[in-house]
């Protein structure tokens, strides 16, 4: 695995602003309150992940991660995989092909333990991750993602 490579995409900020929600004591992410700037979010990040040439989109099963990973995927012309997991079994949506490459698409920071999961059941498909791609609320006012290598 290549080692970590943060990705700045601060001005990007007004589009992320455009999809935060909060209650006043929390934030998060609802892609539902603009859709365009969603779409926009999704180009711009598969503009940084075309280098590494994924051929599938992988994310958690949660509603945001679906939805980042599902424009992701529509823009770089990749399939789209959700690990699922119930009772501590893991699975994927549906069979990644021998030798692909996967972008994990994530809207929350994952430990390094999560992602070595996700290479571990992407090795019993003979695939591989080659980006990891986390967009997530920081403590500040404003939202950046971080993108990690992994050879």
């Amino acid at each position: 695995m290549r080692r970590s490579q943060e990705m700045e995409l601060q001005e990007n900020a007004d589009l992320l602003a455009r999809v935060i929600e909060s209650d006043g004591a929390r934030r998060w992410l609802d892609f539902g309150l603009d859709p365009e700037a969603a779409e926009l979010i999704a180009q711009r990040i598969a503009e940084q992940l075309r280098p590494s040439q994924p051929t599938v989109v992988l994310s958690f099963e949660n509603e945001e991660d679906a939805v980042l990973a599902h424009l992701v995927a529509r823009a770089l012309g990749a399939t789209r995989v959700i690990l699922r997991s119930q009772e501590g079994l893991l699975w994927l949506s549906h069979a990644v092909p021998a030798g692909s490459r996967v972008a994990v698409v994530s809207c929350a920071k994952a430990s390094s333990m999560a992602n070595d999961v996700v290479a571990g059941v992407l090795e019993t498909h003979d695939s591989s991750i080659v980006e990891v791609v986390e967009l997530h609320l920081s403590d500040a006012a404003a939202m950046e993602p971080e993108q990690h290598d992994n050879e």
